[in-house]
């Protein structure tokens, strides 16, 4: 699924950036669960399972269910707006109404593919004989089921507790037939086991991540007042490019979630809460100057932030003044694994909607964008959510490209002749008939391999009465040696 969002000259204003402690909590254990998509943070993973206790493996075995695929995420908790403390979302956590936590988890186990219809908890919530059903009752008759929407919803459940046995998460299994019964005791056991994995794994490294999440906020408000809301957007990964006009966004997965789903009336996507609006900060923010950065291999993060790219204390974002786009622009987001290029919904913003960003430690490789729309009895607005990897993370996962006139010396002298002819013309300058005595070959193969040294730069000819000889090239010597030095020497 892709969607195209039109811009307008003017919409820059509607852009905002959200990230929070919670969301990103959550997005960690999904890398810590399916590592293999997240090849950056395989050192953190290893070292982070090195920290799990007993209880910490058995409760993330118990949840992997809802991390293994794509991250839990509980917008309704931690929504949009606001910017909280990782206490504060603990607190949340803990008192929020108990379908903020449950519904969005029976949706990421109802749904196919991504998709879901939003259930309320009620509808699932049948007597303990429903939830030990077998598999014969789920086959009954369809009429019947079609009579009862409640029956059919707990047969939903039922439903869903035998496929949870057949795909790999069988402690999960007992979780679910929990969840139904007793909310309550399955969040409060969820909150105690993140409160857990939180002060083993992630609380000595927040204070360096967040500060590179702010650092990204301010470094994308900077982007958007050179080059407009399009052209930010095509800078935030290699994924993305310019189209032409109405920006157009695709995604293979729904916020880190496998399968993107449009979500329809009513339905939330998963956006941690807003850091900052353009020109605002949100309440509690803080873009100190003494943080320190996570080094690489704890957790994957961008290497020290170079001079400029930390906002000083008392600094703000760039003002809606100064960020205003040129022109109506678009790109295009192909994630990784993206399939096709199927029909964009298309979506333009009006007053009240807006775009959120959503930048993340643990999202590499993947891309991901959710349309959310809120229907209240006077008018409908829309959310476009696009969750990405920090620009550090980014030129860390791109592939080295080697230039190209290094590739070309090395090619040249990939042959061992040619490194032998290379090495005697090291010492001084020969012939072709003194290299052809030395190596042992004819004059006709040796000026075969003097040709393409050549060609690319390796040699130089220089006749000298009826005699044509040939001396290394100091420049290519240095080039190669610097080239080489710049890849392999840091």
């Amino acid at each position: 699924m892709s969607v195209r969002l039109t811009l307008g000259p003017h919409d820059a204003d509607r852009f905002e950036f959200g990230s929070s402690p919670g969301s990103e909590a959550l997005r960690s254990l999904h890398v810590l669960t399916a590592v293999k998509r997240h090849p950056l943070h395989i050192s953190w993973v290893l070292e982070m399972r090195t920290r799990l206790d007993a209880r910490l493996k058995s409760d993330l075995d118990a949840f992997r269910f809802w991390f293994a695929d794509r991250p839990l995420l509980l917008p309704e908790i931690w929504p949009p707006g606001e910017v909280n403390t990782w206490p504060d979302d603990l607190a949340l956590l803990r008192k929020a109404p108990v379908e903020h936590f449950a519904e969005p988890m029976l949706h990421a186990a109802l749904a196919h593919r991504g998709r879901a219809r939003r259930m309320p908890l009620e509808a699932l919530r049948g007597d303990g004989e429903a939830l030990r059903g077998d598999a014969g009752a789920l086959r009954g008759n369809a009429g019947a089921l079609r009579g009862n929407s409640g029956a059919q919803e707990r047969a939903l459940g039922q439903a869903l507790g035998q496929a949870l046995g057949q795909i790999g998460h069988p402690a999960s299994v007992a979780v679910f037939r929990e969840l139904i019964a007793d909310p309550e005791g399955v969040r409060e056991r969820f909150a105690d086991f993140l409160a857990a994995y939180w002060d083993t794994c992630l609380a000595d490294d927040w204070p360096s991540l967040e500060s590179h999440l702010h650092a990204e906020i301010a470094r994308r408000f900077q982007a958007m007042s050179r080059l407009g809301a399009a052209g930010m957007l095509a800078d935030l990964s290699e994924h993305i490019s310019g189209v032409g006009d109405g920006l157009l966004v695709g995604s293979n997965q729904s916020l880190a979630q496998a399968g993107t789903a449009e979500f329809g009336t009513g339905d939330h996507t998963g956006t941690p809460g807003r850091i900052g609006a353009p020109g605002r900060m949100g309440a509690g923010e803080r873009m100190s100057t003494g943080d320190h950065t996570a080094t690489p291999d704890r957790i994957g993060a961008p290497g020290r932030m170079g001079a400029g790219e930390r906002m000083g204390a008392g600094d703000r974002a760039t003002t809606p003044e100064r960020i205003t786009a040129a022109t109506d622009g678009s790109v295009t987001i192909r994630p990784p694994g993206a399939r096709g290029a199927a029909d964009p919904l298309d979506v333009m913003l009006h007053e009240g909607d807006r775009v959120l960003l959503v930048p993340s430690h643990f999202m590499w490789p993947e891309l991901a964008v959710a349309v959310h729309r809120d229907q209240s009895p006077e008018r409908e607005t829309t959310t476009v959510v696009i969750a990405y990897a920090l620009a550090g993370m980014a030129r860390q996962g791109r592939a080295p490209v080697p230039a190209e006139d290094l590739l070309a010396l090395l090619r040249a002298a990939s042959d061992p002749t040619r490194l032998q002819i290379l090495e005697l013309l090291a010492r001084r300058s020969r012939s072709t008939r003194e290299l052809a005595g030395l190596i042992g070959l004819t004059e006709a193969a040796v000026s075969k391999h003097l040709k393409v040294l050549h060609k690319f730069g390796w040699i130089t000819p220089e006749r000298h009465s009826y005699y044509v000889y040939y001396r290394l090239e100091s420049e290519a010597r240095d080039l190669l040696v610097t080239g080489l030095d710049r890849m392999l020497g840091h």
